[in-house]
């Protein structure tokens, strides 16, 4: 995204609008929505904080039911796995702190 320093202190100040085009690329560039910089509110549709993530599940909505599924297991695997991994430093503090 190719903007002047200048240019983005204006939108900042209210003293230009940007055009639609530059108004996405900022969203983009900021991982927000075009919604958000406008209305300074969160887009009701996006339930996720982290626009990656959101634009991924969305994707996952139109896989079949197997294949939703095996993307539910991948990330319950995931969520397994930091939970061990906490549980297991959780011991390992316990355990430093009892000598």
């Amino acid at each position: 995204m190719e903007i002047r320093f200048q240019q983005l202190n204006k939108y900042e100040s209210g003293l230009n609008l940007p055009p639609a085009e530059m108004l996405i690329k900022l969203a983009d560039a900021m991982g927000t929505t075009v919604d958000f910089l406008l209305t300074g509110n969160p887009a009701e549709e996006m339930p996720l904080g982290n626009t990656r993530l959101y634009k991924r599940f969305k994707a996952v909505e139109d896989f079949d039911g197997a294949d939703q599924e095996t993307v539910i297991s991948l990330i319950d695997a995931m969520i397994a796995k930091r939970q061990m991994q906490t549980t297991l430093v959780s011991l390992d503090d316990q355990a430093a702190a009892s000598r």
